[in-house]
């Protein structure tokens, strides 16, 4: 399973790098740093301290128009519609497609084909952002634009446009009472810290971070919850109760 373990080295690599950039903004009890999992953070000081790393997502990665979900499925129709455009001869111009964000893209192969049509329509017009109506019967699609020049290395791409949401609370709860169910099962410690990430270069993540006033986490067994937002250092520790 060489793919299983590159994922989750990977994933543990993130831990890491968000854990550090974590360090640098909030002060932490003394004590030696070990890397491990579950948790995958432990401060040997005074304390035993276990932090556990976990990431925030605006939507359940379960849900099907979750934008972590809907990216991968966005690609795929992309690259499929730029293979097929080329074997029919079409002229080497670059698309770039905005899709609607919360649209549901239930047969990739089908999309890639309307893609490829709106694509020979207009290879011999002008370049630019197209009008709604090449691509109207497409409620897939919001925007599409397509370069002046032609380029023998041409790529399609998904320039997708976000609007950044507020923080939610019972989002953010959700993720808590998942490590929470699953805090039995990690290694003993004197107490459990909980850090959640916000990635802002991902945009499955990116939320405005303020937390809502009177709004409290169920926080279970760990001791502290903090909400971090790394690139703009940010940490929210929000008000809780057991």
């Amino acid at each position: 399973m060489p793919s299983c373990r590159m994922a989750r080295e990977s994933t543990r690599a993130r831990e890491r790098a968000f854990f550090e950039e974590f360090q640098r903004h909030f002060p932490l009890p003394p004590g030696a740093i070990e890397y491990g999992d579950k948790p995958d953070i432990v401060i040997r000081g005074p304390q035993l301290i276990g932090i556990e790393v976990t990431n925030l997502y605006i939507a359940d990665g379960r849900d099907p128009t979750a934008t972590q979900r809907l990216r991968s499925r966005r690609e795929e129709a992309i690259a499929l519609a730029q293979r097929r455009y080329e074997t029919k001869g079409g002229r080497p111009f670059e698309i770039n497609v905005d899709f609607e964000p919360r649209a549901l893209i239930r047969d990739v192969s089908v999309l890639a084909d309307s893609i490829v049509a709106i694509a020979l329509a207009v290879q011999h017009g002008p370049g630019g952002t197209l009008l709604r109506e090449a691509h109207e019967a497409v409620p897939e699609i919001r925007w599409m634009h397509r370069s002046d020049a032609e380029w023998p290395d041409a790529r399609w791409k998904n320039l997708q446009g976000f609007s950044v949401p507020m923080l939610d609370p019972a989002r953010a709860q959700a993720v808590v009472d998942a490590k929470i169910e699953k805090l039995p099962g990690y290694r003993r410690c004197d107490v459990h810290w909980l850090l959640v990430v916000v990635d802002f270069w991902d945009p499955a993540q990116d939320l405005e971070m303020q937390w809502p006033p009177g709004s409290k986490l169920r926080r279970g067994a760990f001791e502290r919850i903090f909400l971090y937002k790394p690139q703009f250092a940010i940490c929210i520790e929000p008000p809780s109760t057991v």
